[in-house]
C-alpha cells in the first residue's frame, strides 16, 4: 500500500467491511424474498445457509492454521500449500454436494437443484478467499480484508436486483448469483495477494497438522452461531424465531469491531516470546472489555430506532430482546478477541474446549429452558453459554485476572488502535 494511503490502513476498514456487508445482507434478504415469494424465499435460505457452512466445515481449520504459520514462517510457501489443499478438497465437495442433492436438497426443482450442487462443489474457492484474508491479516492489509468481506454481498445485492430487472429472477437465479459472487471474491483475492503459484511449497502434512489444531474449534464456532434459531423454531415457533433472528443479527454486528481488534494485535503475538505476550495479552483483553460495553451500550441505545426503520414496524418487539440481550454483545466482543489471540498463540484445543462447551449449553440448555420459560429461558441459556465462553478463553491465555481489568488509559490506546496510525 502507497504511504500516501498507508495512513488510513488502520483496523478500522476490517471493521467497516464487516459492518457494510452486514448492512448489504439487510438489503438482499428482503429484495429476494419479496421477489420470490415465501417458498422461493424458502428454498434460498435453506441453500444459502448450506452455503455458508459448507466451506467452513470442509476447511478444517485450514485458513486459521495458515495464518499462524504466516504469521511466524514464510507466507508464500504456506500460502502455495494451501492452493494446492485447496484443490484436494474439491473431492470432499463433490462429495457433500452428493450428500445434499438426495437428502435436503432433494425436494428442490431440477433447476435449483443443478445450481445448489454446483454452489457447494465449488465450496474450496471460498475456503481460498478465507486464506487470502488471513494472510491480510498477517500482513496488516486491513483495505484488502475489506475488499473481499464487501465484494459477495455487493455482487449479491446487485445481481439480484439485475436478474429480476431483466424478468429472470428465480431461486435458480439467486443461487448463481451467489455462486457468481463466491467466484469473483476468490478472483479478487488472487489478485490482491500477488503470490505465485510457482516457488517452494511447505510440506502439507506440515499445514495440515497446524490446520488440525483448528479444525473442531471452527466447527462448533460455527455450531454455535447458527445452532440456536434451528433449535428454536419446534419449540417457540415459526413468529418466535423470526423476531430472534432479527435480534440476533442486531447484536453480533459488532464481532465485527472485535474480530478486527483481534487481527491487529494477532502479528505482535504470535510473533513474540512467551514473557512479552502476556503484556501484549493483557492490552487486547482490555481493549476488548472497553470495546464491548461500548458496543453493548450503543446497540442498546440505537436497537429501538434501527430495528423499526430497517425491517419495520411488524418487527419492534424485537427491539426488547435485544435490550435482554445486550450483555451477550460485551461478552461476544471479549470471547471473539481472546480466541483470536489464542490462534495467534497456536492453541486451538482450547478455542476447541470453549466453542464446544457452549455449544453443548446451547444445546442442553434450549431443550430444559425453552419448553417452560420460552424466550426467556432461551436469552438466559445464551447469556450463561457466553460467559462460559469468555472464562474458558481466558484461562488458555496465561496472564493473571488483574492484565485484564481495564483503566482509563485503555481507552485511549483503543481508540488509536482503531483511528490511529496502523
Amino acid at each position: 500500500m502507497t504511504s500516501k494511503f498507508s495512513r488510513w490502513n488502520t483496523p478500522s476498514l476490517m471493521a467497516i467491511g464487516r459492518l457494510i456487508a452486514t448492512a448489504l445482507s439487510f438489503v438482499s434478504v428482503p429484495l429476494i424474498a419479496r421477489f420470490l415469494g415465501p417458498v422461493g424465499r424458502g428454498e434460498t435460505a435453506t441453500a444459502i445457509a448450506v452455503f455458508g457452512l459448507a466451506p467452513v466445515l470442509l476447511s478444517y481449520g485450514l485458513h486459521l492454521g495458515v495464518r499462524r504459520i504466516a504469521a511466524v514462517g514464510d507466507e508464500e510457501s504456506v500460502v502455495r500449500s494451501a492452493r494446492v489443499l485447496c484443490l484436494i478438497l474439491f473431492i470432499p465437495a463433490t462429495l457433500l454436494a452428493l450428500i445434499l442433492h438426495f437428502t435436503l436438497f432433494s425436494s428442490f426443482t431440477p433447476d435449483v437443484l443443478l445450481t445448489a450442487d454446483i454452489v457447494v462443489l465449488i465450496s474450496p474457492l471460498a475456503i481460498s478467499w478465507m486464506v487470502d484474508v488471513s494472510i491480510f491479516v498477517v500482513r496488516s492489509d486491513y483495505f484488502g480484508v475489506m475488499l473481499v468481506f464487501l465484494t459477495q454481498p455487493l455482487v449479491m445485492v446487485v445481481g439480484v436486483v439485475t436478474v429480476w430487472s431483466v424478468g429472470l429472477i428465480s431461486s435458480a437465479t439467486v443461487l448463481a448469483v451467489y455462486g457468481c459472487s463466491t467466484i469473483l471474491t476468490a478472483l479478487l483475492s488472487w489478485h490482491r495477494l500477488r503470490i505465485s503459484l510457482r516457488g517452494p511449497r511447505l510440506g502439507l502434512r506440515i499445514v495440515v497438522r497446524e490446520s488440525r489444531e483448528y479444525a473442531g474449534s471452527t466447527a462448533a464456532e460455527a455450531g454455535l452461531r447458527r445452532l440456536d434459531q434451528v433449535l428454536m423454531l419446534p419449540l417457540l415457533g415459526a413468529a418466535s424465531v423470526g423476531l430472534y433472528s432479527v435480534a440476533a443479527s442486531v447484536v453480533t454486528a459488532p464481532l465485527s469491531l472485535s474480530q478486527a481488534l483481534a487481527a491487529s494485535y494477532f502479528g505482535s503475538i504470535a510473533n513474540t516470546a512467551r514473557r512479552g505476550q502476556r503484556a501484549l495479552i493483557g492490552e487486547a483483553v482490555r481493549s476488548s472489555w472497553i470495546l464491548g460495553i461500548v458496543s453493548s451500550l450503543a446497540v442498546v441505545a440505537l436497537a429501538p430506532l434501527f430495528v423499526e426503520f430497517v425491517f419495520g414496524s411488524e418487527f419492534s418487539e424485537a427491539s426488547i430482546l435485544v435490550l435482554w440481550l445486550a450483555p451477550v454483545v460485551a461478552l461476544g466482543v471479549v470471547a471473539s478477541v481472546q480466541a483470536g489471540i489464542l490462534n495467534a498463540m497456536g492453541r486451538g484445543r482450547v478455542m476447541f474446549l470453549g466453542h464446544s462447551i457452549a455449544l453443548a449449553i446451547i444445546v442442553g440448555g434450549f431443550a430444559l429452558a425453552l419448553p417452560v420459560w420460552g424466550m426467556a429461558g432461551a436469552i438466559v441459556v445464551v447469556i450463561v453459554a457466553n460467559l462460559i465462553l469468555v472464562i474458558i478463553t481466558a484461562s488458555g491465555l496465561g496472564v493473571g485476572l488483574t492484565r485484564m481489568i481495564p483503566g482509563f488509559g485503555d481507552i485511549k490506546r483503543t481508540v488509536r488502535i482503531f483511528f490511529g496510525k496502523s
